[in-house]
């Protein structure tokens, strides 16, 4: 506890020497059963007595299982609050932050105790980039060096390095029993990146006056995503789906040639790194774009680049065979920059042996080399065999299994809110068709909040039901539980006008931003009953691999969704009765003569005729 005491001793000297002024903070962080919306607390006071909490509250039971309870931090946005309530996030001195920092993320944990959260998923909190920034703090996922942190997430008043808060954090979220997962990012970088100045063979350059504006999906003439003829199109996605990686063909000679060879020397000039070859050429480095499919019409990336995981003669361009589906030709392990994958596999060991962390979800890891990413997990494991492994890949397949990650994110966020999908997913898992574990949630920080679906806050209350009874990790995005609307990245799932509504200058991903934690709304208060019926009867020792676990129950009424899940409860299954429709709903289901029924939301027993029990829903009404 020498951190978290250090921080305590930091603020009672900021309590003497500099009386700060009441503020707002939100009244669940502060009592997770509060029904007022804010309350007005004096700052060190409010900080204070949540780490007091902490260190009284050691070890108390939030059971780490095969079926956790994980929330999604992303803590500069997460953590936010507009604490002297004029309208704007903003960061005055002498004051403590209103942006999200280590210090409120330490101050929330027991209120994510008492949401029965086991495990935190964090989003990266490493150092970004400031070349091709995005919005008015950039992108977490524009990595300037993985071995620093955030500087963003500091607590100025504290006087303390940033280092020392999220050792701080990690040691409080483990005297709470709760787990840390961090996220984080191996085959790309900022395009300022700390390390092309001191390894720019690591990168790939471009001449410099080479255009990054694409002006048409035609134009060769500037810097962009390759282009390939239908016929070679036609090819590479033939030879891909068959996993035929050998000849596949490579970029037009227009676009190979825009390419150079290292720089000799590197320097930063007004924040944009600009290197020199050995001929005396000026180069630059070019923006990442969306590597598959190969005709993705994404632009280019402003801020973030790849890396240059191998050095062969034939392959020194940025392409689909390059940087996903790497051609046999160059995938070996003699044209692989050792030094740099060196550095990517030490960064795990390097958080394991500095903070504690108990794992990490890589982001695309599917997309690395699967060398490398095997040196990855061997590393961590070497030092932790119960270390945690995710995976941020849509479908849950056997190759992600047979790597050694423990879950992978699924698809469920993209189908939850379609009926019929929503009903083959409960099949899949009666049939125990997933080889690994997916993540039991309707949205992430990539695609649209389930509060904006069809059946809006209804809608959320009946997924955390439906999440909450699935033999699967149960995950929670924060602001789901606030019923926030709006997204944190416009990724995937998204309509053109949202893209044009969500501008980077709003996207909490890019931007200064919080979660509306003063709105009310009855869903956290059904999240909290939830858990509890979730805590009683189902064993969450039990995981997808148990027969008879989940049982999709057939009938007529269409967008009645209905399953029966196994408890922990001897002769006492779990019936899961959800409308999925915007129109009332009448069902009758017939029992077996000795059932007996008990609604587990509505407390009582409900009535019985002939072995049928009749069930009168609203719209987006859910039964227990």
């Amino acid at each position: 506890m020498p951190k978290l005491k250090k921080i305590l001793r930091k603020l009672e000297k900021i309590d003497k020497n500099f009386k700060t002024n009441f503020a707002a903070f939100p009244a669940v962080w502060n009592d997770i059963n509060s029904k007022e919306k804010i309350v007005l607390l004096n700052s060190t006071d409010f900080y204070s007595n949540k780490i007091e909490e902490i260190l009284k509250n050691i070890n108390k039971s939030n059971q780490h299982a095969k079926c956790p309870i994980i929330y999604n931090l992303f803590v500069r946005y997460s953590t936010a609050f507009d604490h002297n309530q004029d309208g704007k996030l903003q960061n005055i001195d002498r004051q403590f932050k209103e942006t999200g920092t280590f210090l409120k993320a330490i101050a929330i944990l027991p209120y994510l105790q008492a949401l029965n959260v086991n495990i935190i998923h964090l989003l990266p909190i490493t150092s970004i980039g400031k070349d091709g920034k995005k919005g008015n703090l950039g992108s977490p996922y524009s990595i300037s060096n993985a071995y620093k942190l955030d500087e963003n997430l500091n607590e100025p008043m504290l006087e303390m390095e940033v280092e020392d808060l999220f050792y701080a954090f990690v040691e409080a979220a483990h005297l709470l029993n709760i787990k840390v997962v961090t996220e984080f990012v191996f085959r790309t970088a900022s395009r300022d990146s700390e390390l092309a100045i001191a390894h720019p063979e690591w990168f790939y350059w471009i001449k410099e006056n080479i255009s990054e504006e694409k002006i048409s999906a035609n134009d060769e003439n500037s810097y962009g995503p390759p282009q390939f003829t239908a016929d070679e199109l036609h090819t590479i996605k033939s030879k891909v789906s068959c996993n035929d990686l050998s000849d596949l063909p490579p970029p037009h000679n227009a676009y190979v040639n825009m390419f150079s060879e290292a720089p000799e020397s590197v320097r930063n000039i007004y924040g944009r790194l600009v290197g020199t070859t050995s001929t005396g050429c000026k180069v630059k480095i070019p923006g990442a774009f969306a590597d598959w499919p190969p005709d993705d019409i994404q632009p280019v990336w402003s801020d973030v680049t790849y890396l240059k995981l191998f050095e062969h003669p034939h392959y020194n361009y940025i392409a689909y065979n390059t940087v996903r589906m790497y051609d046999n030709a160059l995938n070996d392990e003699k044209y692989a920059i050792k030094e740099l994958w060196d550095y990517v596999e030490n960064i795990v060991p390097f958080y394991q042996s500095e903070y504690g962390i108990d794992g990490i979800m890589v982001d695309m890891g599917h997309a690395l080399p699967k060398k490398l990413m095997q040196n990855i997990i061997a590393k961590a494991r070497k030092n932790n065999p119960d270390f945690i492994f995710w995976e941020e890949n849509f479908v849950p397949n056997v190759a992600s299994k047979a790597e050694g990650y423990d879950a992978v994110l699924g698809y469920l966020p993209f189908d939850q809110h379609i009926f019929h999908k929503m009903r083959e997913f409960i099949l899949a898992l009666q049939n125990n068709v997933f080889p690994i574990p997916c993540f039991a949630t309707p949205e992430t920080h990539n695609t649209p909040r389930t509060a904006t679906r069809n059946g809006q806050l209804s809608f959320s209350n009946m997924s955390y039901a439906i999440n909450a009874m699935l033999p699967l990790p149960l995950f929670i995005h924060s602001g789901f539980e606030m019923g926030e609307m709006f997204p944190v990245n416009t990724g995937l799932g998204f309509e053109h006008i949202d893209i044009s509504q969500f501008t980077q200058d709003r996207l909490p991903l890019f931007s200064a931003a919080a979660i509306n934690w003063d709105e009310s709304n009855d869903i956290l208060d059904k999240m909290l009953i939830i858990n509890k019926i979730r805590q009683k009867y189902i064993d969450t020792n039990e995981d997808i691999y148990e027969k008879n676990i989940i049982e999709l129950l057939e009938h007529s009424n269409e967008e009645i969704l209905i399953f029966i899940r196994k408890t922990k409860v001897e002769n006492t299954k779990i019936m899961v009765v959800c409308n999925y429709s915007d129109e009332h709903k009448n069902i009758n289901i017939n029992l077996s003569p000795s059932a007996s029924v008990y609604d587990l939301l509505d407390d009582n027993f409900p009535s019985i005729n002939k072995n049928t029990i009749n069930f009168n829903l609203f719209k987006h009404q859910y039964k227990l």
